[in-house]
């Protein structure tokens, strides 16, 4: 059955094909010439190209050039135009030369305003100023000798409330503000003596030659006005507006400053015919002064009769061609001029091509068109008959041709003590966390995967989807279902005509039935394919959700050893800012300190003991996150202790290829399965457009007696076959299948979408980590060079040269340097994480 409905479509297509072919194949008759071809009156002549000009004498004309370079804005004449000597033609734009005249004319006015300041000098603006200053510096002095004066007191009570340094540079203080004193009075006496002479002099020299730049710039304006130099016509206009000029001419497509602006000349009333003759074709000329000429107007009927004038007496170059394919161009013409009669001046006009032979004529190309058709209706008709399949097959999308992750190439993620290098060699392993080196992480992750409830929703939907899949394959075996019934029966004659009594019987009925649906156009299997792939897409949602959870317990478990060090760290510090807040007070008790700095330090106090709040909060709620990813409450969960610097960082990280990366990504695979599962939709819709047919057999054996049933009497049985084909459903069926192409085509959308996000997370992290190398070094070096400078405050106040109270600032600078490196140190593991949560995590294969 199936055979013959292919044949059927087959020859069907094939009818199509053999129509369409002959419908194509008709031929149009040609349409008529729109006028007679140009033909060749005389006997003997030769036939040339040309020009129609006008005749103007040698020595006339006057190509007129502009003195400036610039764009066209205004064109006054035209073609043909008389002019008397001084008339306007062109105005060239001036724009740049007024703002140049304007810049010079403000640089002037500058000039002249610093001249008029120079002269008015000095001023009492700037004597008071002056004065001021001398004021300013003798306070200065005065409140230099009062610290000193103060210190000296404070050391004289207690030694160690202020060093001997500080001492010393409360007197070295006294004598820099004595300095600045006879600095500032010097100078108020140099404003008083007011403006140097040759200042003076050099800026009205300076005045002088910006005026004369103006005089001379203002000048150059009237050049860019085009005037005509004598009198007479315009015979040709080069330029329009908008077009770039130059001294040297006209630039355009064809003349690259070679030809005049303008051309001026005598009025001339006669038209000429320059027509170009091959030199090869000069023997064949008669006698000049007897030569006749007929002129055609290429691309139209028109025809004129010409009268020999004058031939120039050399040959040059050809510089027209013709579109003959048998011209030839390799050699010079002789230009001769003939005049037209007046009563063919009306048919020509200046600057027309003239010529006197035919053109090529196009052939038809009708049978061409023809045979192109029949062919392609040959062709459709074959592949109407090979299109037998429905459904697209699924092929996996291409490896993207990309060869790294980030556009710039450099990278660099190894900082001085802490070296991390990307390897091709490593690979990437399914328990990629046991490569920080921390006992209590592998536990945290091993309790996780062990109880966690997102995994046991996402096992059970995958089991649920297998079993789905097991089911849908069914439709590939014949169904068969067995009956058994037993009834008691009254029977009426009267349905049969008979005028008789009802009877009453049993009937004991044993029957099977198996039916079979012919998979003609492969539906139930696309349909099957289709929870298949569904099914890998469950199966890699799973796989997801294992790299996640194990990163999110990695990135909690580094996170609650940051916040108890940073915690630690903080603590510290306030012991040191408490200390810090006792010294102060003594100093104000002595007189040397204000009480502003005692209530300063009390703010930094405060706002260390709020900060500590927030971070325990921080810790707890990291603690409790890591019960809820274990399946557990939060007060059956026990957080280990845990610090930084039990968390080794990863040395050797896998390097994995951008063409391999969407073959080890869960999301991508699990995209990728979901484009697999629209891509079968669109078989199924296509196939529900065909018939469908069904086949079905039936037997069994029925009995009055239960003692009876099987006898051949009560053998019963039946065969069928059904056809049920979509005649009219109002286009549903139709539609269906389009918007299953659009959800194929949506998939494809959102599956790109997953590669492009899946690489720029690879891109961001590779990122991060070279960032974080860069911090980690910086805050390293922080932290030595403030272990530095505290070991060097301890040594001078041992000498005697600092206060205490400097050794307590620079441990606490020490330990705030401590905090940041600290978490610049937590923010590089979680980083290293998120590469490996990047690159798939190693629980998919290549394969």
């Amino acid at each position: 059955m199936k055979q013959r409905l292919l044949f059927l479509l087959a020859f069907a297509g094939f009818v199509a094909s053999v129509v369409a072919a002959w419908v194509y194949g008709i031929q149009q008759p040609p349409q008529p010439p729109v006028f007679d071809p140009a033909s060749n009156p005389y006997a003997h002549g030769v036939y040339a190209t040309g020009i129609v000009e006008s005749d103007q004498p040698a020595g006339a004309n006057i190509n007129i050039y502009p003195d400036v370079s610039g764009a066209v804005t205004r064109l006054l004449v035209h073609d043909g135009d008389s002019v008397r000597r001084g008339d306007v033609l062109l105005v060239i734009d001036d724009a740049v030369q007024r703002a140049t005249v304007a810049q010079l004319e403000a640089q002037a006015e500058a000039a002249q305003s610093l001249l008029d300041e120079l002269r008015a000098q000095p001023r009492r603006e700037t004597l008071e100023v002056a004065s001021a200053q001398v004021g300013a510096a003798a306070a200065s002095l005065k409140m230099a000798q009062d610290q000193f004066d103060k210190q000296k007191h404070a050391y004289e009570i207690d030694a160690k409330a202020v060093s001997r340094d500080t001492l010393d540079n409360a007197a070295n203080g006294v004598a820099v503000a004595r300095a600045n004193l006879e600095v500032v009075t010097r100078q108020y006496r140099l404003t008083r003596a007011g403006a140097w002479t040759y200042d003076v002099r050099n800026q009205e020299r300076q005045v002088e030659a910006l005026r004369k730049a103006v005089e001379s710039a203002s000048a150059q304006l009237d050049r860019y006005t085009l005037r005509a130099p004598a009198d007479g016509v315009v015979l040709s206009v080069n330029a329009a507006p908008g077009a770039y000029l130059s001294p040297q001419g006209v630039y355009d497509t064809y003349a690259q400053g070679s030809a005049p602006v303008l051309v001026l000349g005598t009025p001339s009333n006669q038209l000429a015919v320059r027509c170009y003759v091959d030199e090869i074709l000069i023997s064949r000329l008669p006698d000049l002064h007897g030569l006749k000429a007929r002129m055609f107007i290429r691309g139209t009927s028109v025809q004129a009769d010409l009268q020999f004038m004058r031939v120039q007496p050399y040959v040059t170059p050809k510089i027209q061609l013709t579109d003959q394919r048998t011209e030839r161009v390799d050699v010079r013409v002789l230009p001769v001029l003939s005049g037209s009669s007046r009563s063919s001046r009306h048919v020509c006009s200046q600057g027309r091509s003239s010529m006197c032979t035919l053109p090529p004529v196009e052939r038809c190309r009708c049978g061409t068109v023809a045979r192109i058709t029949r062919a392609a209706a040959l062709a459709a008709g074959v592949v109407l008959v090979a299109a037998c399949t429905v459904g697209p097959n699924f092929s996996r999308p291409a490896t993207p041709r990309v060869e790294r992750y980030d556009a710039s190439d450099a990278l660099s993620i190894a900082s001085e003590r802490q070296q991390q290098a990307l390897s091709p060699a490593v690979q990437l392993r399914d328990d990629w966390w046991t490569s920080f080196g921390c006992h209590a992480i592998d536990m945290a992750v091993d309790e996780a995967l062990t109880g966690n409830v997102t995994l046991e929703h996402g096992e059970a939907t995958l089991r649920r989807s297998e079993y789905l899949l097991r089911a849908g394959a069914g439709v590939f075996f014949p169904q068969v279902d067995a009956q058994g019934d037993a009834s008691r029966q009254r029977f009426s004659s009267l349905r049969t005509g008979i005028d008789a009594p009802a009877s009453i019987f049993n009937l004991f009925t044993l029957s099977a039935t198996v039916s079979y649906t012919l998979d003609i156009w492969g539906g139930e299997r696309r349909q099957v394919e289709a929870l298949a792939a569904q099914t890998d897409a469950q199966r890699y949602a799973l796989v997801a959700t294992y790299l996640t959870l194990a990163a999110n317990v990695v990135n909690a478990m580094i996170a609650r050893a940051a916040y108890s060090d940073e915690i630690a760290a903080t603590h510290e510090i306030l012991e040191l800012v408490r200390e810090q807040v006792h010294i102060t007070e003594a100093q104000v008790a002595a007189g040397t300190s204000a009480w502003s700095a005692v209530l300063s330090l009390q703010n930094e106090l405060a706002t260390l003991e709020a900060s500590l709040p927030g971070l325990e909060q921080k810790r707890n709620e990291t603690e409790h996150l890591l019960a809820l990813l274990a399946g557990m409450y939060p007060g059956q969960w026990s957080a280990p202790e845990l610090s930084l610097g039990e968390i080794a960082l990863p040395g050797v990280l896998p390097q994995t290829l951008p063409s391999s990366l969407v073959r080890r990504r869960p999301d991508i695979l699990q995209a990728e399965a979901a484009l697999h599962v629209a891509s079968a939709d669109i078989g199924v819709a296509t196939a529900a457009l065909f018939p469908q047919i069904t086949l079905s057999a039936s037997g069994g054996v029925e009995s009055a007696v239960l003692h009876a049933l099987g006898t051949p009497a009560g053998q019963v049985w039946s065969v069928a076959a059904g056809v049920t084909a979509p005649v009219f459903h109002g286009g549903a069926l139709w539609f269906q299948r389009k918007a299953a192409v659009e959800a194929y085509n949506e998939s494809n959308a959102a599956y790109r979408e997953v590669v492009f996000a899946a690489f720029a997370q690879v891109a961001d992290a590779l990122r991060a980590l070279e960032h974080d190398s860069q911090t980690v070094e910086a805050q390293t070096r922080a932290v030595q060079a403030a272990g530095e400078a505290l070991r060097l405050i301890k040594e001078a106040y041992r000498a005697g040269t600092v206060g205490y109270l400097q050794i307590l600032v620079a441990d606490g600078q020490y330990h705030q340097a401590r905090i940041a490196w600290l978490q610049a140190i937590a923010q590089r593991l979680q980083d290293t994480v998120a590469l490996y949560a990047a690159l798939g995590g190693g629980l998919v294969s290549d394969s």
